[in-house]
């Protein structure tokens, strides 16, 4: 290091399952790094496809790897984890790339830090051939900040000592991740390292895509079980809690999961669901915000008619006043994330007083003049 030390051990693992048409570029990105005390480990699910050739081209610079049938995605990376011998460490899924020099940042970084037990940073999420889709800053670390919004895992990296707290979740299909900060949270010191760390691809088998509903169902029934057991003040874990029921009501809405909307709606009070916290949540439940800008015209008008058919169903007396806040809600998101003022000026007309809020709170307010004109706001306000 720049002040005569050792660079301290990092130990890198990548899960991998029949993704060559990645997994070079995955690699590459971890060995071109430089970083002169790594430990690249690859543990393969026993794929059909090109990835064990390609790890084999690669196998002088590999400290381990091994093509094998596994148990899914957790399993395979804790089966990396319980190999690896560096102080820091990070996996990195076998589609997702590091951004050069990542990690000697974060090695220089915990080094100077010693207190820093998960330090994480900004991520870029791309597409199938590289083009940036999103740029998703990271928050300032606090323990509530994590019940409501999780950290980009490949631009995440932890100390090898919060492992005595058990390994990643093998029974979760999506959230293992999330349920491994979660836990860390309460014992743990994080911290957020304002710089660009990675890039998630996002592709049609990207199981981010393909299983976005059922991900949010098992996030925010894995929140609600986090909560009970949270230090958080109990007003604060209530209101979390009834946060993600909404949402949950949501999910099993639209799952076709009639029966179990009754029993989540039980639990969020009306005057609840019209507050802007609430609106927002259920319609960041109906869009999945990282794919808004490619969503075709055909896409939005579905998502319209989802949220009113979902409006006719709950058993609340204003279904109307409802309804269009969370399309106000709704068509003001996808101005901001498109840069439309055609869907923007609609936005503001399904519930001009819900709009007028947002602006009074300064809600998105620097975003939307970003991208739109603000004589376009004089003249509606």
């Amino acid at each position: 290091m720049v002040d005569g030390s050792p660079w301290p051990k990092v130990s890198i693992v990548t899960p991998s399952y029949n993704q060559g048409q990645f997994l070079e570029e995955t690699i590459r990105s971890v060995l071109l790094q430089g970083y002169p005390n790594l430990e690249y480990i690859i543990i393969d699910g026993g794929s059909q496809d090109n990835s064990v050739e390609i790890i084999k081209k690669y196998e002088p610079w590999l400290a381990y790897w091994v093509s094998e049938p596994d148990k899914g995605q957790a399993h395979a990376v804790n089966k990396g984890l319980k190999r690896a011998t560096g102080h820091i460490l990070a996996w990195v899924n076998s589609d997702d790339l590091y951004a050069k020099w990542a990690i000697h940042e974060v090695a220089q970084y915990l080094r100077q830090n010693r207190d820093i037990d998960v330090l994480y940073g900004d991520c870029l999420f791309i597409n199938l051939d590289g083009k940036k889709i999103k740029y998703v800053r990271g928050f300032d670390y606090s323990p509530i900040r994590l019940f409501v919004g999780s950290i980009p895992q490949p631009s995440t990296f932890f100390r090898e000592r919060v492992l005595k707290h058990g390994f990643l979740d093998e029974s979760l299909d999506y959230t293992f991740d999330y349920e491994f900060w979660l836990r860390l949270n309460d014992r743990y010191q994080f911290k957020y390292l304002p710089t660009l760390l990675s890039y998630f691809r996002l592709h049609e088998s990207s199981k981010t895509v393909s299983g976005q509903l059922g991900m949010q169902k098992e996030t925010y029934k894995l929140l609600k079980r986090h909560l009970q057991n949270s230090m958080l003040p109990y007003s604060i874990r209530r209101r979390l809690t009834t946060l993600a029921d909404w949402r949950l009501a949501i999910i099993a809405w639209i799952l076709g999961e009639s029966s179990e909307v009754p029993m989540y709606l039980s639990a969020v009070k009306e005057h609840l669901i019209h507050k802007i916290s609430f609106i927002q949540a259920g319609v960041f439940t109906f869009i999945f915000i990282p794919s808004i800008k490619h969503m075709s015209c055909v896409d939005i008008r579905k998502n319209d008619t989802l949220i009113r058919k979902f409006c006719e169903h709950i058993p609340v007396r204003s279904k109307s006043t409802l309804m269009m806040k969370l399309l106000s809600q709704y068509y003001l998101t996808l101005a901001v994330e498109k840069k439309s003022p055609i869907l923007f000026i609609k936005g503001v007309a399904k519930n001009p007083f819900y709009s007028m809020m947002l602006v009074k709170r300064r809600i998105w307010l620097s975003r939307i003049f970003k991208g739109l004109p603000w004589e376009l706001w004089k003249t509606l306000i």
